[in-house]
């Protein structure tokens, strides 16, 4: 299955994520706190929101583009 646009630009490695999860609370909320790791400079951040989730993602996206690493 694929999606207009989706093959049309190429996905580079170098921007590639691993996201994990914590298990949601027991009450039954829904929970996005884990962790997230950048593939290609094995960086890891932890979030406790999505929006701390984004704001980890454009940093070490940054961090890369600029060189800078860590």
């Amino acid at each position: 299955m694929t999606k207009t646009g989706i093959n049309e630009v190429p996905l580079p490695a170098d921007r590639a994520f691993v996201l994990q999860f914590k298990p949601a609370a027991e009450n039954g909320g829904c929970s996005y706190a884990g962790r997230v790791e950048h593939i290609a400079s094995g960086q890891v951040e932890i979030f406790y929101s999505t929006e701390e989730l984004c704001t980890k993602l454009k940093v070490i996206l940054n961090q890369q583009k600029s060189g800078s690493g860590e």
